[in-house]
């Protein structure tokens, strides 16, 4: 695994039940699929992204920022969370000694 430096070997892939057993073929699952970079995600799942957007004032009409993150779920979540700690009002005040 690219975060762990862990080598998935079949048998780890079967107890995550990322793959399957189907006529003695080890198939992949969807989570299999939804989990890699490879170009079958994006053909049998083009919508399994995550879309994030700044707008300027109240209404959507004007985007300050936008972001896609289309790559493997587990990217995706970090892109966003990334997205959000970069657009997110943070401050302090510090009053007294």
């Amino acid at each position: 695994m690219e975060k762990t430096g862990e080598v998935l070997t079949e048998a780890t892939l079967r107890k995550l039940e990322l793959l399957k057993e189907f006529q003695g073929s080890p198939l992949p699952t969807n989570a299999y699929v939804l989990f890699s970079d490879s170009s079958v995600k994006q053909e049998l799942f083009p919508y399994a992204k995550i879309e994030c957007a700044r707008f300027k004032g109240r209404s959507s009409h004007e985007f300050i920022d936008q972001k896609t993150a289309d790559g493997n779920i587990a990217i995706q979540a970090e892109g966003a969370y990334d997205f959000v700690l970069r657009h997110i009002n943070k401050g302090s005040t510090v009053t007294g000694v």
